[in-house]
């Protein structure tokens, strides 16, 4: 995860901390691309995982695990499992791209670029 500027908190899952230590963090709640004045949390989900066999079956076909549009999803099941397990999230260090966004992707190629002295 990482911590997600006020625009951008309804582009990401946001978790809300239960308890933190540091980077560390025991998620209370989470929000899937939640508007900035529905949370105060800014710690964005960046989609890299570590997950258990039992999220399938949160990941289960049934109205229950449906998001309203009826895809099932796997933010859908963090928010169902959070009431029923205990589940942590490491703040990163260093650079990420968001290569999913135009702007993201170019400097992620400049960036690239330029750490290359044949480019």
């Amino acid at each position: 995860m990482e911590r997600v500027s006020d625009s951008r908190v309804s582009s990401y899952g946001i978790i809300e901390a239960k308890h933190s230590d540091g980077r560390y963090h025991q998620v209370g709640r989470f929000l899937e691309k939640p508007q900035p004045n529905e949370t105060t949390s800014r710690l964005g989900v960046i989609g890299k995982y570590i997950i258990t066999p039992e999220i399938f079956d949160y990941l289960a076909t049934d109205s229950e695990g449906a998001s309203k549009d009826g895809e099932v999803r796997l933010a859908d099941a963090f928010a169902r499992i959070v009431q029923d397990r205990d589940i942590y999230g490491l703040e990163m260090e260093g650079e990420r791209y968001d290569t999913g966004d135009k702007f993201g992707f170019l400097k992620a190629t400049v960036d690239y670029a330029l750490a290359r002295e044949d480019i």
